[in-house]
């Protein structure tokens, strides 16, 4: 038997046949229900408003600002970005409702700082 063939079975095992606690007992095709939404198979452009000014990603993951280039992230590579000035004359960078950082006045690149997750201690 291929390991395809093997895989099928199992996969039609998994979702037709075995009882899944977590959905009473029941497989997971009893519960499945076809998309009302259709794909297309390209994802849409994020939209902005009127006040955003909107760059494209070069291929090589920056972007044309002030007479330079301002590198983002490869993988944003043909996506549309959108920049919005703050009060204090920084600029918001966002992919749609995504923040990714902000560009100061001197036109250096700041992203978010992540924070961190605090491992739990384990105790025996």
């Amino acid at each position: 038997m291929s390991q395809r063939r093997r895989f099928e079975s199992f996969q039609r095992s998994y979702n037709e046949e075995r009882p899944h606690e977590a959905l009473g007992l029941t497989p997971p095709a009893d519960h499945y229900q076809r998309s009302g939404r259709i794909y297309s198979g390209r994802l849409c452009d994020p939209e902005y408003g009127a006040d955003v000014d909107v760059r494209r990603v070069r291929h090589n993951g920056e972007v044309c600002w002030r007479g330079g280039r301002i590198y983002v992230s490869e993988s944003l590579a043909a996506e549309l970005i959108g920049l919005e000035e703050r009060d204090d004359g920084d600029w918001d960078i966002h992919f749609g409702p995504v923040p990714l950082g902000r560009i100061d006045q001197q036109s250096r690149f700041h992203r978010p700082k992540l924070q961190r997750r605090r491992r739990k201690s384990v105790r025996g």
